[in-house]
This record gives C-alpha cells, structure tokens and sequence, in this order.
C-alpha cells in the first residue's frame, strides 16, 4: 500500500475490497467498568483466521508523530460482504479486487466534556508502549 501514499507525513483513508485468500483478525471482548488497562484488555481477545473471503478491509494510516493520540501506522479492519464476520485485521492476503485512498491533511480532536472524562486520571507512563503490545 505504501507504494500509494505520496509521504508518510499526512493521514490517508484505506480501503481495500475484493477478495482475500486469508484474513486474520481479532476481536477485544467488551469490557466493563472498572476497565483494564489495555494491555490486560487484549490479553485474552479471540483470534480469527478466515480462508478465500470476500469483503473489504477499511482504516487509516497515521503519521509516526501522531504517537500517542493515534496509532501510528496502519490501523484496518476487516467486515465481510455478508456484515458476519470481521475484526481488527493484522494479516492478510489479497487475491483480486480495489485499493482506494484518500489523503488527509486535516485532524480534529474532539475531547468529552463530561465530569467523569474531565476529572479522570489519563496519565500512563507506559502507554505507548501498551499500545505497541496491544497492535502486535
């Protein structure tokens, strides 16, 4: 996909569609409060391997130095044509279909202003490297 992208400096939209000699996803279980951090969250999510299937693959590439507020990197999710079956993708194979991407040059950050988001401690010293764990 790389071979695409004008520079990795700006964001771009991805989306592939046809068909897939494999797709492998996972799937984070939802969580209930308290929440854990991510790092326990992923631990026990559910891999799922899928064999020639057709659908499509959607997300996004962020810049590295977005770090933090983004995943830097490809970020992509697979759903099926039937809408029965997808996840986060972290490998794949594509046989035949379309590649479409768009260039972002624009971000907006919108934060909560409920008193629980405003009054929460979101300090992680390790957060990156929980979300480093977390996409592997």
């Amino acid at each position: 996909m790389a071979s695409h992208m004008q520079g990795p400096n700006v964001f771009y939209a991805v989306k592939l569609t046809g068909n897939f000699r494999y797709v492998d996803t996972r799937v984070v279980p939802k969580q209930t409060r308290p929440y854990p951090p991510l790092i326990e969250a992923v631990k026990e999510q559910p891999t799922y391997h899928f064999e020639y299937i057709t659908g499509a693959i959607v997300g996004f590439w962020t810049p590295a130095y977005i770090s933090g507020i983004g995943v830097a990197g490809y970020h992509i999710h697979f759903i099926d044509d039937m809408r029965q079956v997808g996840g986060h993708v972290f490998d794949y194979e594509m046989l035949d279909g379309t590649v479409e991407f768009a260039q972002q040059t624009e971000f907006e950050l919108q934060l909560p202003q409920t008193t629980e988001f405003l009054r929460s401690d979101l300090t992680t010293p390790d957060m990156l490297d929980q979300i480093e764990a977390a996409e592997k």
